[in-house]
């Protein structure tokens, strides 16, 4: 036997299903993203994402500043060639703190967290924001960072991160009085922290030397253990240990490095308190980077004692050695005397650097120094260094 369904029945089923469905995309779409605990807010409406990025954030502390807690806060894209659209920084405040402050600034929203709009992040860049708030006293304060945007993101394992600021007890006086009336004490040093490595050296980025300004980041597995800028083609980066950052160095640990937001080719092994000489070197070309041509020649070896101010410099002071405005050698003094030795690559083995006779200009601390050499393939030239950074 047949049964007759009237067809307005059937519409209306259909019509019903059509609603439940249209609900429920709904309710999916405006479900926030949740890393690492924190809930993001939707960076995307309608259309599913098409780009395939890498986003990371890294987060450590800057100081503090009387009750102000201040940290610095790295957001990354490590895509060679996707953008990251509508990325969003999501920060939630320690307990104990009140007020948010940016710089640069960005026009957040809600207060638990803070979701914060960047914008577009492109490729192979990274932006870096220092973070503030008021704190009612003494005591760590533990910042959450958190980032998302509307492209796919295959790796969720490196977008969110966390870092403590330290405030100290300080005097119970406030203004000029406290100024007049307190007694200067020493840093406190944090219980059992140890010393960190320190990494310098050349950064080159398809076979030209970094522009001043480039962030060098060094991680240890997915952590941000130490940042730095690059100054005239060189880095230098002091890498924490785990007793001062959780997750951080520890002996025999690998420490890689990016370079903007491309890692580098290189790898260093952490240390308590070395300091490493690593020349860092990354290709974002699609079609490679070319070496230097030309037949790799011996380097002139320079050395001596450099001194800062009068004084000799202390260990881990860097020595840069320029010719033609080119990075050409790169060292730190040792022994405790300002002792340093330094290679000076000739133009056949990094293009644009010494031929002989050509001036080699030196950099202690930053400060060009008064002495300058004269480049000689294979030599080995004593010439002790003196620079003043308050002249």
């Amino acid at each position: 036997m047949r049964v007759r369904i009237p067809v307005l029945v059937v519409l209306g089923l259909l019509t019903a299903l059509a609603l439940v469905h249209s609900s429920r995309s709904r309710d999916a779409s405006a479900s926030p993203q949740v890393v690492a605990g924190i809930a993001m807010s939707p960076t995307a409406t309608s259309t599913a994402p098409v780009a395939s990025v890498d986003l990371a954030v890294g987060a450590s502390a800057v100081g503090a500043s009387d009750l102000t807690a201040i940290w610095s806060v790295t957001v990354l894209n490590r895509s060679r060639f996707d953008a990251a659209p509508n990325t969003v920084l999501t920060l939630v405040l320690p307990p104990g703190t009140s007020g948010l402050v940016l710089s640069p600034s960005l026009t957040c929203t809600g207060s638990g967290p803070y979701a914060c709009p960047v914008g577009t992040l492109a490729a192979n860049s990274s932006a870096t924001y220092q973070v503030q708030s008021l704190a009612s006293g003494p005591g760590a304060y533990v910042l959450n960072a958190a980032v998302a945007s509307g492209a796919s993101d295959p790796d969720t394992t490196n977008n969110a991160a966390t870092s403590d600021a330290v405030i100290v007890p300080g005097p119970t006086c406030s203004g000029r009085a406290c100024a007049a009336t307190a007694t200067p004490t020493a840093t406190p040093t944090p219980p059992n922290q140890t010393p960190p490595n320190r990494f310098f050296g050349s950064v080159t980025v398809n076979g030209q030397p970094a522009g001043n300004g480039t962030l060098v980041t060094a991680l240890i597995g997915s952590t941000v253990c130490g940042t730095a800028t690059v100054a005239s083609g060189a880095y230098l980066v002091d890498v924490v240990a785990a007793t001062t950052q959780f997750g951080c160095g520890t002996p025999g640990a690998p420490v890689t490095f990016q370079v903007g937001a491309v890692l580098a080719s290189q790898t260093g092994t952490w240390q308590s308190g070395a300091v490493t000489l690593l020349n860092l070197t990354v290709c974002t070309l699609r079609g490679g980077c070319t070496a230097p041509s030309g037949t790799p020649t011996p380097p002139n070896r320079f050395q001596g004692i450099a001194t800062v101010n009068g004084q000799p410099a202390p260990d881990g002071t860097q020595v840069l050695a320029f010719v033609n405005g080119v990075l050409c050698g790169s060292t730190a003094t040792t022994s405790g005397i300002g002792q340093y030795t330094v290679d000076v690559a000739s133009s056949a083995t990094v293009g644009g650097c010494a031929n002989d006779g050509d001036q080699v200009f030196f950099q202690v601390d930053g400060a060009i120094t008064t002495q300058i050499g004269i480049f000689q393939t294979g030599a080995i030239t004593n010439l002790n260094l003196t620079a003043c950074t308050r002249c």
